[in-house]
């Protein structure tokens, strides 16, 4: 099989491209879960986050937003000392408030990344990686309807590769034989 390049770089990267990557995600709960691992990425590598996944999804309740938007100060003292998640205070913090903030709003995040499509799939037909500017114009709506709600680390960046993520775009390079359209 051929796939995209950049999942050839480890076997962590292999499986996430094959059983993750770009499959459209409609659950509202796992859209709120892979936002969240967007946010822990920032700075790092996708194998960082990969690596810590399972104890962020377990420990912090990511991929329940109702209950993680209730956690107490001091469970979010105990994480921040928990070696087996991202210990990264402003980035926990937002990850709470941004599930405080869903949980609050009258929007919900299914909407947020599928209206503006019609709930269609994206393909951009690449044959090599997207550079921050080819997304701008496309992105930044998304960032002002997540950040109008009140999310926290909501950049451009970040945003696209969330909407990579759950299929809302088709970033599979055309020679990928992972195009899930």
């Amino acid at each position: 099989m051929t796939r995209c390049q950049w999942a050839e770089r480890s076997p962590a990267l292999l499986y996430y491209h094959d059983t993750c990557w770009g499959i459209p995600v409609f659950d509202e709960k796992k859209l709120f879960q892979v936002l969240s691992l967007e946010v822990f990425q920032a700075g790092l590598s996708w194998e960082t986050v990969l690596k810590f996944e399972p104890a962020l999804t377990k420990i912090m309740l990511l991929d329940d937003y109702p209950k993680l938007a209730q956690v107490s100060q001091s469970t979010v003292k105990n994480w921040l000392r928990d070696d087996r998640i991202i210990r990264n205070a402003a980035k926990v913090q937002a990850v709470i408030n941004n599930a405080k903030q869903l949980q609050n709003s009258q929007q919900n995040l299914f909407e947020i990344t599928w209206k503006p499509t019609n709930r269609t799939v994206i393909d951009h037909f690449i044959d090599e990686p997207i550079l921050s500017s080819d997304y701008y114009d496309f992105v930044i709506p998304y960032v002002q309807a997540l950040k109008k709600i009140g999310f926290k680390r909501m950049g451009p960046v970040t945003v696209y590769s969330y909407l990579q993520a759950v299929g809302v775009v088709n970033d599979h390079f055309i020679y990928c034989d992972y195009k899930y359209n």
